[in-house]
C-alpha cells in the first residue's frame, strides 16, 4: 500500500533488488526510492540497466555468467557482501566535519536526477502514444484506404489461412551445423527447410529461424527464402544464420502467417519443427 512504501522509502539508504534475471517485469519500486534519494542496488534487469551509469548506484552483475541456478545465487550474494562491506559502509560513513557524507550525497543527487528525466508520466504517455494509440490510428486508415480494399483483402487471406492451417506443417530441417567441429562468433549456418504447403500460397506464409541466447535471453526470427514449390506441394525454403555471440545458444524453425495483422489477430497461428 502507499502508507507502506512510504514508510519504506523514508526508511532506508539502499534499496536493494534480486530478482532472477530475466523475470524482472520493470521495478517500479526501485524508480519510486532513487527518485527520493535511495541509492538503488540491484540484479541488471527491468528498468536498471537502462538508468544505471555506475554515479547513481550500483549492479549486482556476478551471477550473470552461470546457468546453474545455486552458482548464480552463490556469486550474486558474495558480490552484494563484497560492495556492501568494501564499497557501500565505508562511503556512507565517510563523513566530512559537519558529518556529512559528500560522496554519497551526490550520489543521491545523481540518482534523484538521472530518474527524474529519464523516467516520468511525460515519457510514458509519449511512449504510449508514438508506439500504441498513434500507431492503431495509421493501421485503420491504411485498412480502410481504397474503399476498405486493404481490409477486404486482409479478410480473405485469414480465411485461406484459417481454412488450410492445419494442413501446413515443417517436413524436414536440414542445416550444416553437424560438419562443423567448431562454431565461432560470426560464423554463418545454412538452412533449408521444406514445408507441406498444400493449396497455401507461399507469400501467404513465413519460415523463420527462431535464434536464442541464453546469455542475454535475446532472440531474433531471421526469415527464410522461399525457392520453389514442388508438384507435391512441397515448398523449399533456404537462409543463411550469422552466429552474433557466444555460450549456449539455439535455433529452431517456424511457420507464421507473413502478414503482421493476421499474426496479432490469432496469435495461435505458429508451427514449431518437430524436435
Amino acid at each position: 500500500t502507499r502508507d507502506v512504501a512510504i514508510h519504506l522509502v523514508q526508511g532506508v539508504d539502499v534499496w536493494l533488488n534480486t530478482p532472477v534475471k530475466p523475470l524482472e517485469a520493470s521495478g517500479t519500486s526501485g524508480i519510486k526510492a532513487g527518485i527520493n534519494g535511495v541509492l538503488n542496488l540491484s540484479v541488471m534487469d527491468g528498468w536498471w540497466p537502462e538508468c544505471y551509469n555506475m554515479k547513481n548506484g550500483w549492479a549486482i552483475t556476478a551471477g550473470e555468467v552461470y546457468g546453474d541456478p545455486e552458482l548464480r545465487d552463490s556469486a550474486e550474494a558474495n558480490q552484494i557482501y563484497d560492495l556492501l562491506e568494501e564499497e557501500i559502509a565505508s562511503l556512507y560513513y565517510d563523513r566530512d566535519e559537519l558529518d556529512i557524507p559528500r560522496e554519497w550525497v551526490q550520489m543521491m543527487k545523481e540518482s534523484i536526477y538521472s530518474i527524474y528525466v529519464g523516467f516520468n508520466i511525460n515519457r510514458m504517455l509519449d511512449e504510449y502514444c508514438e508506439k500504441f494509440y498513434l500507431s492503431a490510428v495509421k493501421q485503420r486508415r491504411g485498412l480502410l484506404d481504397n474503399d476498405r480494399k486493404p481490409l477486404k483483402d486482409l479478410i480473405k487471406r485469414s480465411e485461406v489461412i484459417n481454412k488450410l492451417w492445419e494442413k501446413v506443417f515443417i517436413k524436414d530441417v536440414i542445416t550444416d551445423i553437424d560438419r562443423k567441429d567448431v562454431l565461432f562468433v560470426n560464423d554463418s549456418i545454412h538452412v533449408e527447410c521444406y514445408v507441406q504447403l498444400d493449396d497455401v500460397d507461399p507469400s501467404f506464409i513465413d519460415v523463420e529461424i527462431f535464434y536464442s541466447r541464453e546469455k542475454d535471453h535475446s532472440f531474433d526470427a531471421v526469415r527464410l527464402n522461399f525457392v520453389e514449390k514442388y508438384q507435391d506441394k512441397l515448398g523449399k525454403y533456404e537462409g543463411n544464420l550469422a552466429l552474433i555471440s557466444s555460450g549456449i545458444q539455439s535455433i529452431r524453425v517456424r511457420l507464421v502467417p507473413s502478414d503482421e495483422h493476421i499474426r496479432d489477430l490469432y496469435p495461435d497461428l505458429v508451427k514449431w519443427e518437430e524436435v
